[in-house]
């Protein structure tokens, strides 16, 4: 059921969210495909994609380990969705991922990232090579793969973070690729 700002559920088990839904009887994004990369069973993918859902887009999940209580969730929202193993740091593995099933894309969410919270002194250049190949480069990827598949009015959403614009003991790595 749709609500508003001004009556949040009184129930202490629901979480209100700002966020308002559709009012109307066809959902925002009926008929519309989102592709979301890096979707897992909780956290921002997770309420990405099912938000979407909720909104009746059709969905392309994209990520290296299948989120199967996402995939259960979504089932029973009844919308048409599609689960592809996708690595961002690897162009074949992204390329229209899931494009040809719905005729192309209305919005891409770039949702993957990874971090390592540890002092800069104990990286390794491995793994800031890795995570800036999936949080900076990985992005650019999917953008440049999904572009010959986006349809008229599409809509390209980075997820970002405010590490990325703050400081943080331990967060060095991860801030300086979600700022870059």
């Amino acid at each position: 059921s749709a609500w508003g700002r001004e009556s949040p559920p009184s129930s202490s088990a629901c979480e209100y969210n700002e966020f308002v839904m559709s009012d109307s009887a066809t959902p925002r994004f009926a008929k519309k495909t989102v592709l979301v990369t890096g979707p897992n069973d909780g956290g921002i993918g997770a309420a990405i994609a099912e938000r979407f859902a909720d909104e009746g887009a059709q969905l392309v999940l994209a990520g290296l380990d299948r989120p199967a209580k996402l995939l259960r969730r979504i089932e029973r929202r009844e919308v048409p969705y599609l689960w592809r193993e996708a690595d961002v740091t690897d162009r074949d593995h992204v390329t229209a991922a899931g494009a040809d099933r719905f005729g192309g894309f209305d919005a891409v969410v770039n949702n993957a990232g990874i971090g390592h919270l540890r002092p800069i002194d104990e990286l390794t250049d491995d793994e800031w090579r890795h995570v800036y190949d999936v949080n900076v480069a990985g992005t650019a990827r999917v953008i440049r793969t999904a572009l010959p598949h986006l349809q008229s009015g599409a809509c390209i959403v980075n997820v970002a973070s405010a590490m990325g614009l703050t400081g943080c003991a331990g967060y060095s790595l991860y801030g300086s690729s979600k700022a870059a």
